[in-house]
């Protein structure tokens, strides 16, 4: 009884033995971040979890609904590895739309949760229309937690390399902490972000975030815990009951107006990715020397990244120029402040790139 079909007793044990332990620190968490003396600081709060089929529903029913949250909104906890619904990932735009339907009913928060639980993404049922809380807001809401247990000043948050400009505006001067932009790939960032005293928070925008109160452990799970104790404390303290999650960024975090990624397919596979990177690169630098409006960013750990001035002078952007270490592909990733900045960037870059 209660081991899972065709295990056997000791591996039932084992995964009871774990489970167990963890289950009972994501609700310790919830109640520290919550500073709630009961043991339902999650009472009356609609949460929808969408688990994408994957290994998170527990996280519903043994989590949330335990500490008083509602979760009738809650839709593909089972796990299911043929993932029938849609891809178990939260950057994915099938799997926000999912959850943001089955909030239609009235869902306060969702939580979305990718296959083995490490990533996360959250959407605000608040706001309206109900807001995705991923990418830039994600590291941003993050960020404002892990800082507020530091002393101003002295905590570090680590993010991947293509962050907006505007996290570092955030981090640095709303929250007094210390923004570094390293590179993609999770396990750079948490292992950066091990070797700095202090450092608070790893963090990518893909939804991978890992805490040093938490030891680094990849854990979106462990985050999803932390915000939602942190708006139970924030509805009760403000008395707001009908704050939302992107009510803890207070308005600071500015956004910009356009983003995309460009990703170039590179003939001859991954062995002729690198010369393919240095003629994008090398497109990039030439436009930085003969065009004073665009700066090579001081910080380029991964790829090369500028900071540009729009035409007109009140509006910047960026574009970060990566190769990929596992697909023949080079990416140009770029944002701007204004509509059509993007536009204007990518123009310039491949005016360049034609005199190559």
């Amino acid at each position: 009884e209660g081991k899972a079909e065709g295990s056997t007793s000791e591996e039932g044990d084992a995964l009871e033995n774990f489970m167990g332990p963890y289950i009972e620190k994501l609700r310790s968490t919830v109640i520290r971040e919550a500073r709630d003396s009961s043991d339902r600081p999650l009472e009356g709060m609609r949460i929808c979890v969408n688990a994408g089929n994957g290994a998170g529903g527990f996280f519903a029913t043994e989590v949330l609904a335990v500490l008083g949250a509602k979760i009738h909104d809650s839709l593909h906890l089972e796990p299911d590895g043929t993932f029938p619904n849609h891809p178990a990932n939260p950057e994915d735009s099938a799997h926000v739309d999912a959850t943001i339907s089955a909030m239609a009913n009235g869902a306060e928060v969702g939580v979305m949760l990718d296959t083995d639980v490490d990533r996360c993404g959250l959407v605000d049922g608040t706001s309206t229309p109900p807001a995705p809380v991923n990418k830039n807001r994600l590291v941003a809401l993050c960020a404002t937690i892990a800082l507020d247990a530091s002393p101003k000043g002295t905590g570090t948050v680590v993010t991947d390399s293509v962050t907006s400009r505007q996290v570092t505006q955030y981090i640095d001067s709303e929250l007094g902490g210390t923004h570094d932009r390293y590179k993609m790939g999770y396990r750079n960032v948490i292992d950066r972000a091990a070797e700095n005293p202090k450092a608070v928070l790893a963090i990518e925008t893909s939804g991978h975030s890992a805490w040093a109160d938490n030891r680094y452990v990849d854990d979106g799970c462990y985050t999803a815990a932390k915000i939602l104790g942190r708006l139970a404390l924030e509805r009760r303290v403000r008395k707001q009951p009908k704050m939302g999650p992107l009510d803890l960024l207070g308005g600071k975090l500015g956004e910009p107006e356009e983003s995309i990624k460009v990703r170039m397919t590179v003939q001859g596979g991954l062995r002729a990715v690198p010369r393919a990177a240095l003629v994008v690169e090398g497109a990039l630098r030439r436009r930085c020397a003969t065009d004073d409006k665009w700066r090579m960013e001081e910080v380029n750990h991964d790829g090369l990244r500028c900071a540009v001035e729009l035409p007109g002078g009140a509006s910047k952007g960026w574009l970060i120029v990566r190769s990929s270490l596992h697909e023949p592909i080079v990416s140009v990733q770029t944002e701007a402040d204004a509509v059509g900045g993007t536009a204007v960037i990518c123009g310039k870059m491949l005016d360049e790139m034609r005199e190559e």
